[in-house]
């Protein structure tokens, strides 16, 4: 038995349908990675997760206030915080590929960089670059200096 849908979309909603009868319907985001779930809508395994907040938090605490605070923000800039349980649990193990101390150092790094998310810390684990300084990792250049630099006073 085959259960078809149909979708229509304007610029500002976007409607299900199924059998001629709308059976749901979001404001569109435009923005990549922009949520508008309907808390009713999610999939009961969605929204009776076996990982808590506070359970990912204390994970966190047991690995170091860095990690804690990366999970933290997972968790509070989501719209509902079911959404943020894979990019926490993915946070959370990979101190077991690097170690409590790494994935620590790495954390507070991304939190110093104001890039607390998944990506950025498997990048400064997998480089090496958990230990280095903001400035090396943001490639931060020195001040060129040469003669026909006229420098920000000239224009005054």
């Amino acid at each position: 038995m085959s259960h078809t849908v149909t979708i229509e979309a304007t610029t500002q909603i976007i409607c299900v349908y199924y059998q001629g009868n709308i059976v749901a319907q979001h404001p569109r985001k435009h923005q990549d990675g922009g949520f508008t779930t309907v808390k009713e809508h999610m999939p009961d395994a969605h929204t009776k997760q076996r990982w808590s907040s506070e359970r990912l938090l204390g994970w966190a605490d047991s690995i170091g206030s860095g990690v804690r605070a990366v999970i933290a923000f997972q968790l509070e800039h989501r719209q509902h915080p079911e959404q943020a349980v894979k990019s926490c649990l993915a946070i959370l193990s990979l101190a077991k590929k690097y170690s409590n101390e790494r994935l620590e150092a790495a954390s507070q790094m991304s939190l110093l960089l104001e890039q607390p998310y998944l990506k950025v810390i498997t990048n400064l684990l997998m480089n090496n670059k958990e230990q280095c300084s903001v400035a090396s990792v943001t490639d931060e250049q020195p001040a060129l200096t040469h003669h026909n630099i006229r420098g920000q006073h000239y224009y005054q």
